[in-house]
């Protein structure tokens, strides 16, 4: 188990971020360089002017499993460090400010275990259930090719 928990480390992290979605990229890099200098808060920029939900509760997201995230956003969050936000982010038709809360490294608890337990059953059901179809298919071949010779030589017989 520990191998694969080794393997699966990185995508097991967990984050809390805070975003601001805008439609614009010149207001994003206005609001990018107002809160590098701390002239704003990035709770006070997410409710003045995100569009998205996340204006409700000031740009946080929960904590959540680091390839949840828009693919931008998951490069975007690897290298950022807890406080440090990013740079204006084009995703889809949405420019994304980015902050990172809070980083919870991947643990080898009990929880893990039983999580990475199960993805390795799985894994194991999916090998057993692709080597039955392949032998299936073979099967399948065998018959139908059988059944071709018998016919061709039904065929050779009523002639």
């Amino acid at each position: 188990l520990e191998p694969f928990f080794l393997e699966c480390r990185e995508h097991l992290e967990r984050v809390a971020y805070s975003v601001v979605r805008l439609n614009s990229v010149g207001i994003a890099e206005e609001l990018y360089l107002r809160l590098i200098e701390e002239e704003e808060s990035f709770e006070s920029v997410a409710h003045r002017y995100s569009t998205g939900e996340e204006k409700h509760s000031g740009g946080r997201m929960p904590l959540i499993p680091v390839n949840q995230p828009h693919p931008h956003i998951q490069a975007a969050l690897k290298r950022l460090s807890p406080g440090e936000i990013h740079p204006p982010i084009q995703v889809g038709e949405w420019v994304v400010l980015i902050r990172l809360d809070h980083r919870k490294p991947a643990e080898l608890n009990e929880t893990t275990s039983q999580q990475l337990r199960n993805e390795l059953f799985n894994q194991e059901i999916n090998k057993a259930i692709d080597q039955i179809e392949g032998v299936l298919i073979a099967q399948e071949n065998v018959i139908g090719a059988g059944e071709k010779e018998d016919q061709a030589s039904l065929s050779a017989q009523e002639l």
